[in-house]
């Protein structure tokens, strides 16, 4: 009879964890569109970009947790549906991009990018052409250091993503986009 239960709930257990199914470290592609396939020098299929429906199917889709910032020193209207690029065609290494959608004035944006797995995917410049890096050092929220890029654009980890924030305003001085910009990357915490 022990045999019988234990063997029970070891299929119980079994089922279970089956049925929580897909691999959570990998895109969910079911909601998504595919603009466009790439294949690799072996004909099988390497970028691959989506595009989601909205907002909320975009981050639904994704194998982490994005906190988008919200307040910025501009009008507001949204963000537009991510586009989500994945870069090896097998859904577990991710660059994606969400764009804000400004009201009325041209020049004026913020495109928030998140490079997934940190240690496998990266968007920041190359820096080893030169023997000093090409950024500085800035503090963020939680004790955290980004890397600031020409004061309108910051790199910066939260658990296993890269995070870069890009700020474009032409109507304001780079002092006041610095400002901005860190502003901007601490509502992500």
């Amino acid at each position: 009879m022990k045999k019988i239960i234990l063997f029970v709930l070891s299929l119980s257990l079994l089922l279970i964890s089956g049925c929580l199914g897909s691999n959570p470290k990998k895109l969910n592609t079911s909601i998504l569109k595919s603009i466009s396939e790439t294949k690799n020098e072996k004909g099988e299929i390497g970028l691959t970009e989506y595009e989601a429906p909205t907002l909320k199917d975009g981050l639904k889709s994704l194998p982490f947790k994005v906190k988008l910032p919200h307040d910025f020193p501009f009008d507001f209207v949204g963000y537009l549906p991510p586009v989500i690029y994945d870069l090896d065609g097998d859904r577990k290494k991710l660059l994606v991009m969400f764009n804000t959608t400004p009201i009325a004035k041209e020049g004026i944006g913020v495109i928030v990018k998140a490079y997934y797995p940190k240690d496998e995917v990266n968007g920041e410049p190359d820096t080893s052409i030169s023997s000093k890096p090409r950024y500085s050092e800035v503090e963020l929220k939680n004790g955290v250091v980004g890397r600031l890029y020409n004061s309108d654009n910051v790199f910066f980890d939260i658990d296993d993503v890269t995070y870069s924030v890009y700020y474009l305003d032409f109507y304001k001085s780079d002092n006041q986009v610095y400002e901005d910009i860190i502003d901007i990357a601490n509502q992500m915490f």
